[in-house]
């Protein structure tokens, strides 16, 4: 016990000191901020464009168990629900640079380059530069774009790691979901997003050391075509302590400060979160257990003040390699900010109500492991109680524009979800996922646009390494929303994306691709009066060097 006590001195002053000083470095600056929630929704270029593209994916691997809190995140509008791709085989020598480019219909061009310099023992550095527009889509003024320059570098000391970045992004949309009887001018339903963001980060190199530390500190400026500002300013600290090889103590602490600014009226919101864990493993058992301390200078009742949540987690490997079984209980005050909400959903009106949402408890519980040689699976049921549950729904002055609404009452969301991955690591790939959601409201009617099912099926193959085949298909289900002018309540039709890409590789530097997205030219809505793109094709090439 006595050797315990050092260790746990020397993290508890470690942290106090580095989030003192930390607080002490963003008070100083002016800030101009934005901040909203943390329970996430999905970004957005058109009501439901995938990437036209198949992004790098890590090397295959065993699966593991999501035993995460239940955060109910909406899907992108772009990608509609986050599951493992499928990447073709690498290519044989390692290249630093790749530019891919195409074109679509519906006038779309498309351009990405990513630019890293060569190895290096010293120095890592490089560029991802990315345009893709729709001049139109399936309905008037359905046009939508994003532009993104990202900068990132990267040092290797002697025993301290220092990383750093600079980006820039836009997001230009149209409130398109407007009642077209009405004659309006085009510019008055324009809107545009800009993010400039910066980070510098410092860690120990060793992460097997006994005593392991991370640092770094964020500034994002948020902006849209209306004069509507969100500045937020991070600063972020993890501390390592392995006690023993049974014993592995944790302590993350996170502190954000922001500015949300309409036209001249402003307000600052502070928000702070501590995660002093313990783990303990033995054998076939994995246990954690802990805390969640929370601050949020929020005014809305119950995102407010400090919170206290328990942090507990445990593994028990039933057959070795082929059964697993988990429980997790914890809680959270997740941090909402403007800038993620209109991530989530880019038609946002003005006047946005910013606050945390309050993860009261989690529950969780499942079982994971593989059924066969090449077939992974899991499943686990879930329950999660809220205060301030947030929805997006129609806006009651504008119905093209969307409004965040909290529920203020308890509400309750029951989840189960289901995945399957069959990875042979050769020439197939496949797996499909199933979540089913319930929910139970306390003040609002309906939880508005969060659908009760999603699913996916996706499918890979390589034809002797040179022709590659990939098949995604979506379902989302239930999605209700709301004519907040009208009063009716309308059930939104069922989601179905199947989507396809072909891509031949010429030489191990050149190759070719076409994507078909959208095949069965569906007009589904993800928000309401918000008509998707139908088919949509786009034929390109990547070129590596």
């Amino acid at each position: 016990m006595k050797k315990m006590i050092k260790p746990i001195l020397v993290l508890a002053l470690s942290a106090t000191t580095a989030l003192v000083y930390a607080q002490g470095r963003i008070e100083d600056q002016t800030v101009t901020v934005t901040v909203q929630g943390n329970t996430e929704l999905g970004q957005a270029t058109r009501t439901y464009e995938k990437n036209n593209e198949t992004p790098p994916q890590p090397t295959p691997k065993a699966q593991t168990y999501d035993y995460k809190d239940l955060r109910l995140t909406l899907p992108k509008l772009d990608s509609k629900i986050k599951v493992p791709t499928i990447k073709p085989e690498p290519f044989a020598e390692l290249r630093s640079n790749y530019v891919k480019a195409g074109f679509g219909n519906y006038t779309a061009p498309y351009f990405e380059a990513f630019f890293t310099s060569k190895r290096n023992d010293k120095f890592l550095y490089g560029a991802h530069l990315k345009h893709l527009s729709y001049k139109n889509g399936s309905v008037r003024y359905s046009g939508s774009s994003e532009n993104l320059a990202d900068f990132y570098g990267k040092y290797f000391g002697k025993s301290v790691v220092i990383d750093g970045e600079v980006g820039y992004q836009r997001m230009g949309y149209n409130y398109y979901g407007y009642n077209e009887s009405i004659a309006l001018d085009k510019d008055s339903i324009k809107q545009a997003y800009q993010t400039f963001r910066g980070k510098i980060g410092f860690a120990s190199k060793d992460s097997r050391a006994k005593f392991t530390w991370k640092a770094d500190a964020q500034m994002f400026m948020f902006s849209d075509k209306f004069k509507v500002n969100e500045n937020e300013t991070q600063a972020n600290l993890e501390l390592g302590y392995k006690v023993n090889d049974k014993i592995h103590i944790e302590l993350g602490n996170s502190l954000s400060v922001s500015q949300y600014k309409i036209d001249t009226a402003s307000r600052q919101r502070i928000w702070f979160n501590a995660n002093p864990v313990m783990h303990y493993y033995k054998d076939k058992l994995h246990v954690k257990a802990g805390f969640n301390i929370a601050y949020a200078s929020d005014t809305l009742s119950g995102s407010n003040g400090v919170r206290v949540y328990p942090v507990a987690f445990g593994e028990y490997n039933l057959i070795d390699k082929k059964l697993k079984a988990f429980a997790s209980i914890d809680g959270s005050l997740d941090k909402n900010l403007l800038r993620t909400y209109a991530t989530q959903n880019p038609y946002l009106g003005q006047n946005i109500q910013l606050a945390s949402t309050n993860r009261r408890l989690s529950l969780q519980a499942g079982l994971g492991g593989k059924a066969l040689p090449y077939l992974q699976w899991s499943a686990k049921v879930g329950y999660t109680t809220y205060t301030n549950f947030n929805v997006f729904n129609n806006s009651a002055q504008d119905s093209s524009r969307f409004n965040v609404l909290y529920d203020s009452a308890h509400t309750g969301v029951t989840n189960f979800t289901v995945d399957l991955q069959y990875d042979e690591n050769k020439a197939f790939k496949g797996g499909a996922r199933a979540e089913f959601f319930g929910y139970k409201t306390g003040q609002l009617q309906e939880a508005w646009h969060r659908p009760t099912f999603q699913g996916l099926v996706y499918a890979s193959y390589n034809l002797n390494r040179k022709i590659y085949f990939d098949a995604n298909l979506y379902y989302i289900s239930g999605i209700q929303g709301k004519n907040m002018i009208t009063g009716e309540v309308v059930a939104l039709k069922a989601i179905t994306d199947l989507s396809a890409k072909m891509e031949y590789r010429v030489s191990d530097r050149i190759s070719g691709c076409i994507t078909f997205n959208n095949i069965l030219n569906k007009k589904y809505e993800r928000y309401l009066y918000y008509q998707s793109r139908g088919l949509n094709i786009m034929v390109g090439g990547t070129v590596i060097f």
